[in-house]
């Protein structure tokens, strides 16, 4: 097995589960190295890992509802859809489900770059808001 398709194992202290249960909450992770975002929450007593590849993530923000994940070469945001939620599972084991919406490519290293997580928010607000202009189409005549 190569290592780049070596499975990522982990371990956890027997009262992790009952923390986050505790906590309502879940745990998100990125692997820079790895190239991972690695989803942890309790189910039941026991840890429920995901883990999903994304080309070196280096750090995410949460707020109203939306998610964004720093990569290597773009900022991917995710969006709370409740309606899937509700079709995914019991309400009792997921209150979210995050869809990808959009992706901004950027043209610097995100490492190089340490903002707050409100800032980052103002940030992929004003790049949504900003308008591509329609493309000029040049009428060619022979």
């Amino acid at each position: 097995m190569t290592k780049a398709h070596a499975a990522l194992r982990s371990v956890h202290t027997s009262n992790f589960p009952a923390i986050l249960q505790q906590l309502g909450a879940s745990l998100l992770a990125t692997t820079y190295q790895a190239g991972k975002l690695v989803m942890v929450r309790n189910d039941g007593g026991v840890i429920n890992t995901h883990i999903r590849a994304l080309s070196k993530p280096m750090g995410m923000a949460l707020g109203d509802q939306r998610l964004a994940i720093g990569t290597a070469q773009e900022i991917i945001e995710f969006r709370n859809v409740p309606a899937v939620t509700s079709r995914l599972g019991p309400s009792d084991k997921l209150d979210a489900c995050y869809l990808p919406r959009h992706a901004k490519y950027v043209t610097f290293q995100l490492a190089e770059v340490a903002v707050t997580r409100r800032l980052f928010a103002a940030i992929l607000d004003r790049i949504e808001r900003l308008a591509l202009p329609p493309p000029v189409v040049a009428r060619c005549s022979e």
